[in-house]
């Protein structure tokens, strides 16, 4: 279901609206740039010149989402396009622009498990998610590991002082 002319006021696409008529499923959402008058007032100045054709516009609209494919974007971190269901593309979107300093598989992983508790079924339909987010742990955990000068002990009761 498609809510037509739904103005996003979170994550990678702020600033854009939806047309759901240009859309081709539901699963390839249509969006197009703001007016400026329309848009929210932090919401970032993108069409100055609103293009007046559909063709016009879509080039516009993929023109901006190549802009927004950055870090941050937890889409542009990840290297994929958005994908799940709209609640959770919004959670996750919305979790990683208030990240503090955690580290990205954490969040995300977070991120899918508070999901699936809240909507009492399991994340699917999502494979490229899962494969960034494991090349995400591993890269990780290589990094963890280089930053490791010497290993880490191990203290037992008798080392604790009483």
């Amino acid at each position: 279901m498609l809510i037509d002319k739904y103005d996003v006021r979170i994550g990678a696409l702020k600033g854009m609206r939806l047309n759901a008529w240009a859309s081709t499923s539901w699963e390839q959402p249509c969006y197009e740039v703001c007016a400026l008058g329309d848009a929210e007032d932090d919401a970032v100045p993108v069409a100055v010149d609103a293009p007046s054709s559909v063709f016009s516009s879509q080039k516009a609209v993929k023109q901006q989402l190549r802009v927004l494919r950055t870090e941050d974007s937890v889409w542009g971190f990840l290297g994929i396009n958005p994908c799940g269901p709209p609640s959770f593309r919004g959670l996750l979107e919305s979790r990683w622009s208030n990240r503090n300093g955690d580290r990205p598989s954490v969040l995300i992983g977070e991120t899918i498990d508070a999901w699936e508790v809240a909507e009492g079924e399991k994340l699917r339909r999502t494979p490229r998610l899962f494969q960034a987010l494991a090349e995400i742990r591993s890269k990780e955990k290589t990094s963890f590991q280089s930053q490791v000068e010497e290993p880490i002990r191990t203290l037992s009761h008798e080392d604790i002082p009483a």
